[in-house]
């Protein structure tokens, strides 16, 4: 009884100073990737704005646009700003939308059956029901974690086009603007040159962490990436009871 005790014990104290909670994971891109991982592993259960979006031009990543929607959503709402393209059905059966402003591709709301008019006031009324409770979340909890996945098609023989420098400035940012909350940024990203199973772990500043690995060893899906990797990075990450 006495050793079950100190191995329950032990278990609870290693458990808790061996994984990282958060109570809200926000993923950031590079693709939608990106939230089904986090689905998959537990750490995503509410919808958010970003889950879906990705770069209508792969050979960049507009990531200080996705700091700008952050800030506030309602930009992205001008339709003038959209080109939708119907002789296009993308892997989910809907036809792509680009948001030509924010350079941003949404491939998994407009509707074959709907007009274009239908369509963009119901993505309008989801994407901004979404959207405050993202803000709603963050006001309520404590500990937020933003998480950004490369593509390994993207990437597959390149160094990083994310701006660091861009993201460092907007984590810093939002921690001033939530001086009681912990907000930390998770990049997963892609390098060609390393052995299987190798992971660098690289701590940019006190609130964001980059792991870097070789996704080109993908399990079953090249768009996402190293399942393996990933997953066993993911291990050490938890979702706090709050939701």
């Amino acid at each position: 009884m006495y050793l079950t005790f100190i191995k329950n014990f032990w278990q609870k104290y290693k458990d808790k100073f061996s994984n990282k909670y958060y109570d809200l994971y926000i993923p950031f891109g590079r693709s939608c990737h990106c939230t089904m991982i986090l689905i998959n592993e537990g750490l995503r259960n509410i919808s958010q704005p970003f889950d879906w979006l990705i770069p209508s031009d792969y050979s960049i990543e507009p990531i200080q646009e996705r700091f700008e929607l952050f800030y506030n959503f309602t930009l992205f709402f001008n339709k003038d700003d959209y080109s939708f393209d119907r002789n296009k059905i993308t892997t989910s059966g809907h036809y792509p939308v680009i948001n030509n402003n924010f350079k941003f591709e949404i491939a998994h709301d407009f509707e074959t059956d709907k007009s274009n008019e239908e369509n963009f006031k119901l993505f309008k009324i989801r994407y901004l029901r979404r959207y405050k409770r993202m803000l709603s979340n963050i006001k309520k909890f404590d500990k937020i974690c933003f998480v950004y996945m490369v593509n390994t098609w993207t990437q597959m023989n390149a160094t990083s086009i994310l701006d660091l420098d861009v993201v460092k400035n907007n984590i810093k940012i939002l921690n001033e603007q939530y001086p009681s909350k912990t907000i930390d940024f998770i990049i997963f990203e892609h390098n060609p040159k390393m052995r299987k199973n190798k992971i660098s772990k690289q701590k940019i500043d006190r609130h964001i962490i980059k792991y870097v690995s070789n996704h080109s060893y993908q399990t079953t899906n090249d768009k996402m990436g190293d399942i393996i990797t990933i997953k066993k990075i993911l291990s050490n990450y938890k979702l706090s009871d709050t939701i």
